[in-house]
C-alpha cells in the first residue's frame, strides 16, 4: 500500500539540507514545528542501525490517546564542527516527498555575501526529520539585515553548508512538500509516553 500524502503550502522554502551521515548523503528536513524527530526505515537499514521496538501512547490535541507501536533508532550524528549529537529517531516508512532542486539564481543576487551553492536545495527523498526534541541541531540566527531580505531569511545551521534558506520570493517556484499521513500523525503529537520496550531487531 502506497503512503498517503497531505500537501503543505506551496512556494515556501522550508529548511532542508544535504548532510553526510556516516558517509551517506542524506536529505534532512529541520522543522521546529514538529516535536518528534524521525528517520525512514530504509535509511536506518542503509546506515546499519538497529531498531528498538517500542509501544507508546500518543496524545494529539483534541483527540483521545492512541496506542501505537514504533521503532526507535539511535544515531550519533556528527555536525560540520565535528561535534556529535546522539539522536533517538522514530522509524517511519516514508517522511515526505521532496521534488528536488530549485532555481535560486535570483536569490544569490539578493544575498551577494553568500557563496553560490551554499543555499542550494537538495534532491531526493527526505531521510531524516529533526524536530524540537533535538533543538541543538535546528537553525538559528538570521537577524542581521544582510540575512533578512523581504520574506527570505538565511539562518545558521550545524549541518550541510552551515546555512539554510527559508521563506518565499516571487522568483522561486518551489514545489510543495508533501508529508505522509503517518508523518503528520507523529508530527502533531503533543505527548509520547513509552509503555515498554520489546526486543531489538535489525
Amino acid at each position: 500500500q502506497q503512503p498517503e500524502f497531505m500537501t503543505q503550502e506551496p512556494e515556501v522554502l522550508l529548511h532542508m539540507v544535504s548532510h553526510a551521515v556516516q558517509g551517506v548523503e542524506v536529505v534532512i528536513f529541520m522543522d521546529d514545528g514538529s516535536n518528534a524527530s524521525m528517520i525512514t526505515h530504509k535509511l536506518a537499514k542503509r546506515l546499519g542501525l538497529k531498531g528498538e521496538v517500542m509501544h507508546q501512547l500518543m496524545e494529539v490535541l483534541g483527540r483521545p490517546p492512541e496506542a501505537i507501536t514504533t521503532s526507535i533508532y539511535e544515531l550519533n550524528l556528527k555536525d560540520i564542527y565535528g561535534d556529535i549529537t546522539k539522536l533517538r529517531l522514530i522509524g517511519i516508512e516514508r517522511i515526505a516527498t521532496n521534488c528536488g532542486p530549485v532555481d535560486l539564481s535570483e536569490i544569490y543576487k539578493i544575498f551577494p555575501h553568500v557563496k553560490k551553492g551554499a543555499l542550494d536545495r537538495p534532491a531526493g527523498d527526505i531521510g531524516i526529520l529533526l524536530g524540537q526534541d533535538i533543538v541543538r541541531l535546528l537553525p538559528c540566527g538570521g537577524d542581521e539585515p544582510r540575512d533578512l531580505q523581504g520574506n527570505l531569511r538565511i539562518m545558521k545551521t550545524r549541518l550541510g553548508s552551515g546555512m539554510v534558506l527559508g521563506g518565499s520570493h516571487p522568483s522561486v517556484k518551489a514545489t510543495p512538500l508533501c508529508l505522509t499521513r503517518e508523518a503528520i500523525k507523529l508530527y502533531k503529537g503533543v505527548k509520547m509516553s513509552r509503555f515498554y520496550t520489546a526486543t531489538s531487531y535489525n
